[in-house]
């Protein structure tokens, strides 16, 4: 059974990695989950015996929406789909109808029909009142074949009559009646039942009717067959998610479903993207998706025009999303039993009944509406959709597996998503790859060092495969935290974001100060009680303290994180603790670019002087930098799946001189100095001309860690230094961060606490 669907950076675990958390989390074995890998779900013979002419297997991709909660209870759905976006989407809005506590789904009787078509009727009047007359009869003579489905609680329900007239003057057919068979299929989809059922009454009604019998099948408009999904996302789940406020973007949201309601065209593509999420969902789950793709949009236009499927409302401070679609789903039968790779999917979902396959495919297409309505809403569907499809650009110019997800990050953040520029990126990614590990910075003083010292972490996997370990640790985050140096940049970024995960919080620095204020953390300088420890750009002194006190207190594990042209003094310290049998892991990173630098850092005084016009030249030289972003994944990817001992340095990109000034133009709308100068700036926007790369292959190779880009960074610092004050504000600056808006109880709520 799923103990909870909320899983934070699933998408940045290998594929090994998110198995082994579903199996965790679901409770299902390694063995069963191993029919997800592409050699080892169906196979040829299966195949054989499910489809004529059989070639092969075609493959495709399947995931998992996460996030996502039903009728109170976390659900996991899975999803197979090759569309970039589906997924992702999916699980983003799943997220924010988290927020109203997910989705409220309910399900109609399980009632399909079937047809049949009589035709060359002399007496209309007289046939239809026969077949009412025998509708006991006809419903014992339907049920008779079928004593399982009887006993199951299932049957033939009802029969009604409808007269189909000529519609057109050329019309081949005269006027026919049909013969509707309501059937109960309980937990079939019910195609075979009711087929043979149409079949066994053919005879009986010809004879009541006096008419020449014809077709006799079922309806994929499953009319009576429906499931209900409502879901509400609080206008502060909203806030920060597009321009303007939460309710604004709320109203937008209404704004465009109401559109789609009233054109067909419109309509069209909204409801294209439900089925998007409900499809995926079915082909995991083993069902006819094409019937119900058949059968839903059918039923859109059951009223004599097309319309939207789901409709969203703004009603008192909340946006709810409602739909009701036909749904023909099964859990007995057919592929549901014979394909491996279904069962598995069936063990994920925690499905055992045919009402909890129906809900979960509704619901996924109800937060799959949402995420393209809020797409469309905030920033227009193609900003998404290209940088989901940067990642099939990476592919195609040549990067390797480990370097997809990096240059599809560095083409997406620079707007230039194509093959040429992608294999720029890739050859730059290599070239840092190939450069000493720490040529890029002057050497400072060392501390005490031992004769023979060991080779580096860093140093001893730079010859090995960088792609991430399948056997690398994965600790589970519990308990509470304590952050040293939580006022500083790294420090107030990190304690941000573990807040914003449900994460207990103990600082040592003052939390009324201008980083922390209204922040919910622990003031305390004593690390009792804390499960782990993160020391951020504290003196050799400090960390020495921190980790003698981590050991005598029995901490799970401590993290170092050095920044700025970091010494060899931590590294030294970190492999002494080791030794003695401390787990302490080192993360070394360049200057931090972001939000909540209150410690006003040369790059944020860059960024202030130039929004000001006072920065009259720059630094013709570039270096490494590390996103806030990217330096938070990379400490926790250390805190949760780290080696003991081990020293990681990661940095996000290197960015020449002439690239950050662009950045520095578009993000404050001023043009950059005229004058280069040499030797001086450089200090100033974080580059200096003697250091060419940073190497990031360790972290790469066994935290799976993946650097976004410079340019979301930039614009977060300029955003943050604009709420400050500091800055002349520009559209989109002004918005409070969302966890500082967010109210406390949602934030244990999400934690669980």
């Amino acid at each position: 059974m799923t103990s909870c669907s909320c899983i934070s950076r699933f998408y940045r675990l290998s594929m090994p990695e998110r198995r082994a958390r579903i199996g965790e989390e679901c409770g299902i074995d390694a063995d069963a989950l191993e029919r997800l890998r592409p050699a080892a779900g169906l196979d040829e013979q299966q195949a054989e015996r499910m489809v004529e002419n059989a070639l092969g297997v075609f493959g495709m991709p399947f995931g998992v929406c996460v996030n996502l909660r039903i009728n109170g209870a976390d659900v996991l759905a899975p999803m197979v789909v090759e569309e970039p976006s589906v997924i992702a989407a999916c699980s983003y809005a799943a997220k924010l109808l988290r927020g109203g506590d997910g989705v409220e789904a309910s399900c109609s009787d399980p009632i399909v029909i079937g047809q049949i078509q009589v035709l060359e009727v002399p007496d209309p009047d007289a046939a239809e009142a026969a077949l009412i007359a025998a509708e006991a009869e006809l419903l014992a003579l339907a049920s008779g074949g079928h004593p399982h489905l009887t006993r199951a609680g299932g049957g033939a329900r009802s029969i009604r009559v409808r007269r189909l007239p000529r519609v057109e003057a050329d019309d081949p057919c005269g006027d026919m009646l049909v013969v509707h068979l309501a059937v109960d299929v309980r937990d079939a989809m019910g195609a075979n039942a009711v087929n043979s059922m149409c079949e066994r009454l053919a005879p009986r009604v010809a004879d009541l009717t006096g008419g020449r019998v014809a077709l006799r099948i079922l309806s994929n408009l499953t009319d009576e067959r429906t499931v209900t999904v409502v879901g509400r996302v609080p206008f502060s789940e909203l806030e920060g998610k597009g321009a303007g406020t939460g309710a604004e973007l709320a109203a937008r949201i209404e704004e465009a479903s109401v559109f789609a309601e009233r054109d067909p065209y419109r309509a069209c593509t909204h409801n294209k993207g439900i089925m998007n999420g409900v499809d995926a969902a079915l082909i995991a789950l083993g069902q006819d998706w094409r019937a119900v793709e058949a059968g839903a949009h059918a039923y859109a236009a059951a009223e004599g025009r097309y319309t939207a499927m789901a409709k969203w409302r703004v009603e008192r401070g909340h946006l709810v999303g409602r739909m009701t679609i036909p749904l023909a789903v099964g859990t007995v039968g057919g592929v549901v039993k014979s394909h491996p790779v279904v069962q598995v999917a069936r063990q994920i979902a925690n499905i055992d009944r045919t009402e909890d396959v129906a809900q979960l495919c509704a619901a996924v297409g109800l937060a799959q509406n949402l995420g393209a309505l809020r797409a469309l809403a905030a920033e227009g569907i193609q900003k998404g959709h290209m940088r989901l499809h940067a990642r099939n650009v990476a592919v195609e110019a040549g990067a390797a597996e480990h370097e997809v997800l990096e240059v599809a990050e560095r083409i997406a953040d620079a707007g230039r998503v194509n093959a040429g520029y992608a294999a720029e990126i890739i050859e730059r990614l290599r070239a840092e790859a190939e450069a000493p590990r720490d040529s890029w910075v002057a050497p400072r003083p060392r501390a005490r060092r031992r004769p023979s010292t060991p080779p580096s972490p860093v140093t001893e996997l730079a010859t090995h495969a960088t792609r991430v370990r399948e056997d690398a640790p994965a600790h589970r985050l519990e308990g509470r935290v304590f952050v040293a140096g939580a006022s500083g940049h790294a420090g107030a970024n990190l304690v941000r974001h573990l807040l914003r995960e449900g994460v207990a919080v103990r600082v040592s620095d003052d939390p009324r100060g201008p980083a922390l204020r209204g922040l919910d953390v622990e003031r305390g300088a004593s690390l009792a009680g804390c499960a782990y420890v993160i020391a951020c750009d504290a003196e050799p002194r400090e960390i020495e303290r921190l980790l003698r006190e981590a050991a005598g207190h029995g901490a799970a594990r401590v993290v170092v994180v050095e920044t700025d042209a970091p010494s060899d003094a931590g590294e030294e310290i970190v492999r002494d603790a080791a030794t003695r049998g401390l787990d302490v892991v080192l993360v070394r990173a360049p200057r931090v670019v972001g939000p909540h630098d209150h410690t006003r850092s040369p790059h944020s005084e860059a960024l202030v002087a130039h929004a000001h016009g006072t920065l009259k030249a720059f630094e013709d030289a570039g270096g490494p930098l590390v996103s806030a972003r990217d330096l938070v994944e990379a400490t926790l990817l250390a805190l949760t799946r780290g080696r003991a001992g081990a020293s990681y340095a990661v940095a996000t990109e290197h960015l020449d001189a002439e690239a950050h000034m662009a950045l520095f133009e578009e993000v404050t709308g001023r043009a950059r100095p005229r004058r280069t100068l040499r030797g001086r700036i450089a200090g100033l926007i974080g580059s200096a001309p003697s250091r060419p790369a940073f190497d990031t292959r360790a972290a790469r190779h066994e935290l799976g860690f993946a650097p976004t880009g410079l340019r979301r960074a930039i614009h977060e610092a300029h955003a943050d230094l604009g709420r400050r004050g500091l800055v002349p504000t520009r559209p989109g600056t002004t918005e409070p961060p969302l966890l500082e808006r967010a109210p406390r109880e949602a934030i244990r709520r999400a934690s669980g606490s």
